[in-house]
């Protein structure tokens, strides 16, 4: 091979490699933004009971899995949000971690503010974590698993959920 040739083959070969790095990374921080948009879209939809936007964002076997081991189902989860025995008056978060696998995807957040009421009282207002699964499907993110942790208080310090 011509002497000559080596170092450009050399320089190609840098930046082609960093050039797929960096497409890479993009491609991590564009889909990381998606998912963390995504479930912004969602809290917003469930503060204002939006069903219609909630609906289609939760997977048919969607699970909800409440600080204190309650099992939502999307039906009864969505169905008490629509009749507002669940009723979220703030809800917003800061500083998620986003891991994503090819169609799968898990975000990771604390709250920054959290209220909400069950039946007309008060039932939380503690800053929970969030850890979320979600798939996409068709093209389109789908919420399937969700689990709340963190110690509940209110001031009546009481949650019925039947």
């Amino acid at each position: 091979m011509n002497e000559n040739i080596k170092p450009l083959l050399l320089i190609n070969l840098v930046v082609i490699a960093f050039s797929l790095f960096a497409g890479c990374s993009n491609m991590n921080e564009k889909m990381t933004n998606e998912i963390i948009d995504f479930e912004k879209t969602r809290l917003k939809a469930l503060v204002d009971a939006d069903i219609t936007t909630a609906e289609p964002m939760h997977a048919e076997e969607f699970e909800l899995i409440s600080p204190i081991a309650f099992v939502f189902t999307k039906e009864l989860y969505l169905g008490q949000i629509e009749s507002g025995y669940i009723d979220y008056k703030q809800w917003d978060f800061n500083d998620a971690s986003v891991k994503h696998y090819r169609n799968i995807a898990l975000i990771r957040y604390s709250d920054t503010e959290f209220c909400v009421f069950q039946d007309g009282e008060l039932a939380c207002t503690t800053l929970l974590t969030h850890t979320n699964l979600y798939e996409k499907r068709n093209g389109k993110w789908k919420i399937v698993w969700s689990q709340a942790s963190g110690e509940i208080t209110t001031e009546n310090d009481s949650l019925d959920i039947d």
